[in-house]
């Protein structure tokens, strides 16, 4: 994708961005202690005064979410394979070959389930996930990042994302598949730690440790496979491109909504829901 229609894209998403961020941040005052949604360089947080019960609820349909879906004590979910698929692809195959071949095949696949959720529980996912899907719940949004690791017990981790600095927009199927990203005061030795060898930081910066500027991931789908991603970091004015993955096969940015509305991407979350509930709370409290 040319940056021009990253450009393009990325301004829909800010557009998209603008017209929430001030119900989100309505909504944040009754439900978070110190968050603010700041698309910006300086970030001033100022404490809220909220009332415990709030949070708390919104802890415990969390904590509920977790557990029911994605818990840690037991798989929640399985691959295998439909035999009526099967017999299609492979042929006109007798049925008891057919079964006996279903069942390694099966077997196979329940082995390969098992590993992936030996990783899982020796990543970080649930207590990453758990910060987005309290932000979801809340605001409508939520997001975290995956990263691959060149390491054998943990090959991949997870990072929640906060609403900050963060862009998306949707294809036409409404899946949120173009993502921007702001990385704010990156010098040289950041980009090194968080890219790797592969990063190519611009010549601007003379000093590793002293040099910042400011950086933006672009996530959007391959242009020649589907279901795959491209995933580049840019300079702020998109002159150099600063590192590069190509043919991903998953989304290194996942974003996922309680609710929408509208042609607005941004997602709606319970609170929004219950905002004139909070602000009449606040009004009983004061008289």
């Amino acid at each position: 994708m040319d940056v021009n229609t990253i450009r393009f894209y990325m301004g829909k998403a800010k557009k998209a961005k603008n017209d929430v961020t001030p119900v989100y941040n309505e909504v944040l005052k009754y439900t978070d202690s110190t968050y603010q949604i700041l698309d910006s360089a300086t970030k001033n947080f100022v404490p809220n005064e909220i009332d415990s019960i709030i949070p708390t609820s919104l802890d415990d349909l969390v904590s509920f979410l977790m557990s029911s879906m994605i818990s840690r004590s037991s798989p929640w979910a399985t691959i295998t394979m439909n035999k009526e698929l099967y017999r299609l692809v492979n042929g006109d195959v007798d049925d008891f070959t057919s079964d006996q071949q279903l069942v390694l095949l099966n077997k196979s696949l329940e082995d390969i389930s098992s590993v992936t959720y030996t990783y899982l529980n020796q990543s970080n996912y649930y207590s990453e996930i758990a910060r987005a899907l309290r932000e979801c719940v809340n605001i409508g949004t939520g997001a975290f990042r995956v990263s691959e690791r060149d390491e054998p017990t943990t090959p991949f981790i997870f990072q929640y994302l906060p609403q900050d600095d963060l862009f998306y927009w949707e294809d036409g199927f409404g899946r949120p598949v173009y993502i921007f990203r702001y990385l704010r005061n990156m010098n040289v030795r950041n980009i090194q730690l968080m890219f790797g060898d592969g990063a190519k930081p611009p010549s601007t910066l003379k000093n590793d440790d002293q040099d910042a500027i400011t950086l933006i991931e672009v996530v959007y789908p391959s242009e020649t496979k589907p279901n795959h991603f491209t995933y580049e970091v840019y300079t702020e004015d998109f002159g150099t491109k600063v590192f590069e993955l190509q043919e991903l096969e998953y989304c290194p940015i996942v974003i996922f909504r309680w609710s929408k509305e509208g042609s607005n991407p941004n997602g709606l979350g319970l609170s929004i829901r219950g905002l004139k509930a909070f602000k009449e709370l606040e009004d009983a409290k004061e008289k």
